[in-house]
């Protein structure tokens, strides 16, 4: 997913006129990433920054809805009170009960820019999405919302 995440945002990076490198392919998959390994991936690449994006906090909702739910019916007559033909009487009883739940996830994605000259932070920014469907629609979705914020900042 690491992977993915990855070559969707910096294609969505390159697409608005920025270099946009996955750190995968200048690190490699096989070992993981130390800070000082990425350190001097960076260095070799020649890149101004640093973008790193994590999701910092998850939460599932449930939304209960409540209504009334028939549990039995039927029809019976009755000859107590209507002599010898009776009548026809139908009935139905209901419960009030939970019907309806509904359950949404919401996820807070961080997201931290370093100089990559210096190591120092210089710029921060937290998105959410509530049920995210699939890792590429998520990270296009991130990227335009962290890309227009970037620019509107003056970073890209």
């Amino acid at each position: 997913m690491r992977q993915i995440f990855e070559e969707v945002f910096a294609g969505e990076v390159t697409e608005k006129g920025a270099a946009g490198i996955a750190s995968y392919s200048i690190t490699g998959l096989d070992a993981k990433t130390t800070r000082a390994s990425l350190e001097d991936a960076v260095k070799k690449s020649g890149a101004d920054g640093v973008v790193i994006t994590h999701v910092s906090d998850t939460k599932r909702k449930k939304d209960h809805r409540t209504g009334f739910v028939m549990t039995d019916r039927g029809n019976y007559t009755d000859y107590t009170d209507y002599g010898f033909y009776g009548a026809n009487v139908s009935y139905m009883t209901f419960e009030h009960q939970p019907v309806d739940v509904t359950t949404s996830t919401e996820a807070a994605i961080e997201t931290l820019l370093f100089d990559a000259g210096t190591g120092k932070m210089v710029w921060s920014g937290i998105s959410s999405a509530v049920n995210p469907e699939g890792i590429i629609n998520l990270t296009k979705d991130v990227a335009d919302i962290v890309i227009r914020a970037m620019t509107r900042d003056g970073l890209l």
